[in-house]
């Protein structure tokens, strides 16, 4: 495929203003060169539509640049959302990260999830040295984990944030509410950090649906997990407090129950 032809989609990191969206984009148009790509947040676009545009954007791309430069401690919840479509799809995705800029949370992609992960010291260096990486990496094969079909029947769901011990009543609420139903409901443990993927692929591939509920201690697996479902075109419930954010990725899908009260949620899941 000639470099013009490749359908390159670029996320950048909006959301910090010590004026890295800046120097990030400035280098990127050095960069890639004469290989045309399009920037996500470029896109036109409404909060009622983000989640069908990221999506598509996604589907038609021949491969993704994740913006992993401004990250704190943790990887951003869009990031390993997105991260998790791509692998599903068996989409080339890499992180890319300017290290005199970046946090100690891309050593954990780079360790443990990422196929493509590059960093360099400075933006300049990204500007000069990144093109010939990029295509290595691009024309090299891609690793696809495939989930092996279930040969029974299943008429089981998967639910991701949800412990007896933390919270009895979300515990009580999410394996109660499909009974009488015919669906059995399957409490996800600790499946562990990002380097443990290929389980997470496992658990979510291989049930009817899944439930992820959010609350501000999630951890990596709970974004990984919903970008999985996204891209398998396995369907999910999403559920929070009101209280809770939304990560952005998610904005205009319509599979999102939120509450204000644990009598409320018990409600809107017996409807």
């Amino acid at each position: 495929m000639s470099e013009s032809k490749k359908r390159l989609l670029i996320f950048v990191d909006t959301a910090h203003h010590d004026g890295h969206e800046a120097d990030f984009r400035y280098e990127l148009v050095k960069a890639l060169d004469k290989i045309s790509y399009s920037i996500f947040e470029d896109i036109p676009k409404t909060p009622e539509n983000i989640f069908s545009v990221l999506v598509g954007g996604i589907l038609f791309s021949d491969a993704v640049l994740l913006d992993g430069t401004p990250f704190t401690n943790v990887v951003s919840s869009n990031s390993l959302i997105q991260y998790g479509i791509c692998y599903a799809l068996g989409k080339k995705c890499m992180f890319i990260t300017i290290k005199n800029n970046s946090r100690e949370a891309l050593l954990e992609v780079k360790g443990n999830v990422a196929d493509g992960y590059v960093e360099f010291e400075y933006y300049l260096d990204f500007a000069t040295q990144f093109k010939p990486k990029f295509l290595d990496w691009f024309d090299a094969p891609k690793n696809i984990y495939k989930t092996k079909p279930n040969t029974l029947a299943v008429h089981s769901f998967i639910a991701f944030g949800v412990d007896r011990w933390k919270n009895s009543d979300l515990y009580e609420i999410i394996s109660n509410f499909s009974l009488g139903k015919g669906w059995v409901p399957r409490i996800a443990s600790s499946i562990g950090s990002l380097s443990k993927l290929e389980s997470l692929v496992k658990a979510v591939g291989q049930r009817s649906f899944c439930v992820f509920c959010l609350d501000k201690n999630d951890t990596e697996e709970i974004f990984l997990g919903i970008g999985l479902a996204i891209g398998m075109g396995r369907p999910f419930l999403v559920i929070k407090h009101k209280n809770i954010e939304l990560p952005t990725s998610l904005s205009g899908y319509s599979g999102v129950i939120e509450f204000d009260s644990y009598i409320q949620l018990k409600d809107q899941l017996s409807k």
